[in-house]
């Protein structure tokens, strides 16, 4: 009874109210318990008793949880529309559609990137690319103090740094020292050879 009592006030919330739940889902402070069971915030505590538990449990189930959003924070968009701001699908996917501020290290294990704003430097290796002089690219950093490409200092502390982005410049700055890699070793090899004829 209790369990069906807290999810129906977590989705119908609305009003004025402030009421706390402790962690058999029993209201233990209505602020004001004469306005009903319609709230604004809900404060739920729990104090476990073991060495782990559970705070608050979510259980979908059924063939359509998949498509249900378990849970969801609402906003409103420019034009005064409702949309998700942030939501857990019933399978445990989470999607946001604001940004997200960690103010705290970030651990993961795995960063993927999908989608048509991933752009990687396979053009580095075409061909017709053309790669900077050594004399062009020393005069560049001399002048810069970073390669050409590459965001400054002054560029990260104002705008910060894309990780996605700064994957695809390095790879970029990879590729094309490959390449200098190369044309440096088929000199050595000419004058290798130029040297053994002279003998």
């Amino acid at each position: 009874m209790y369990r069906v009592l807290f999810l129906s006030l977590w989705i119908t919330g609305c009003c004025d109210d402030l009421f706390t739940y402790n962690s058999n889902l029993k209201v233990v402070e209505p602020a004001s318990p004469d306005d009903g069971i319609l709230t604004r915030r809900l404060h739920v505590e729990n104090d476990p008793r073991g060495d782990w538990g559970y705070g608050i449990i979510l259980r979908m189930r059924g063939p359509h949880a998949p498509n249900t959003k378990a849970f969801s924070v609402i906003t409103t968009d420019s034009a005064g529309n409702e949309i998700d701001g942030f939501r857990i699908w019933g399978d445990a996917r989470g999607e946001s559609y604001l940004p997200f501020t960690f103010h705290a290290p970030l651990q993961v294990k795995e960063i993927q990137a999908v989608g048509k704003e991933v752009r990687w430097p396979d053009s580095v290796f075409a061909p017709n690319y053309s790669l900077m002089p050594l004399s062009e690219l020393e005069a560049y950093v001399r002048a810069h103090r970073h390669l050409p490409g590459v965001p400054s200092q002054e560029e990260i502390a104002q705008r910060g740094l894309s990780l996605v982005q700064n994957q695809a410049v390095l790879l970029h700055k990879v590729e094309e020292l490959t390449l200098y890699v190369i044309s440096l070793q088929k000199q050595v090899d000419s004058l290798k050879a130029l040297l053994l004829t002279r003998k």
